[in-house]
């Protein structure tokens, strides 16, 4: 009911109360935890999932807790692992296409691709997924592939300035550094944060 209302909060509590009468219900301590990330109570979501998979090793919301709150790729790798054990979790491809990324940002883009790819199986609709393998093919110099990844990232979400950006770092890469350079000048004022300063510092150059 307080759910209901809007005091997720107050459903928390509730949950709580609840689970000291059946501490063993691993389907409540995953409600508990995904309650305690939407209220951004990281230090308690951090500490019921550290219980959860103390009891269950390979469970998904804990695994996926860990990682989403992990603060480096490496650790993030370790969970999201873990998490690729249950093919039949829905958040599946979502892992996936999530340690694929991470693999890219390591520059272990081999190991990236097939993960990626097998993402982009499982939900060929997602702009990100298509992205993620983008950006794999052109860590591993297979500028040809990556661009029509980032092409079909685009189609699907055309207003994603950080498709641009990729699109025209595969432009350079491929020696048509005036297109290149002017997809990333069209695309830097909606860019952000890392995005942002990976374009600055193509442009200056």
């Amino acid at each position: 009911v307080a759910q209901q209302r809007g005091d997720l909060a107050g459903a928390l509590n509730h949950l709580k109360a609840a689970q000291t009468l059946d501490p063993r219900n691993i389907q409540l301590q995953e409600t508990i935890i995904r309650a305690s990330l939407q209220l951004k109570r990281t230090f308690a979501a951090r500490k019921d999932a550290e219980s959860l998979l103390a009891v269950d090793p390979a469970n998904t919301v804990g695994n996926l807790t860990m990682a989403t709150l992990a603060e480096t790729p490496e650790v993030r790798e370790k969970y999201l692992r873990r998490c690729l054990q249950n093919r039949s979790s829905p958040f599946y491809d979502a892992v996936l296409n999530n340690l694929a990324y991470d693999l890219t940002r390591m520059k272990r883009y081999a190991e990236a691709v097939p993960m990626a790819d097998e993402a982009v199986n499982l939900r060929p609709s997602s702009d990100k997924y298509h992205h993620t393998l983008a950006e794999a093919y052109k860590g591993l110099g297979q500028y040809d592939k990556a661009m029509e990844q980032i092409l079909l990232a685009s189609t699907i979400d055309p207003h994603d300035p950080n498709h641009k950006l990729v699109q025209g770092e595969i432009l350079i890469a491929q020696g048509d550094n005036k297109a290149g350079n002017d997809l990333i000048v069209k695309a830097l004022p909606n860019l952000t944060g890392e995005w942002r300063d990976r374009a600055l510092k193509i442009l200056k150059r």
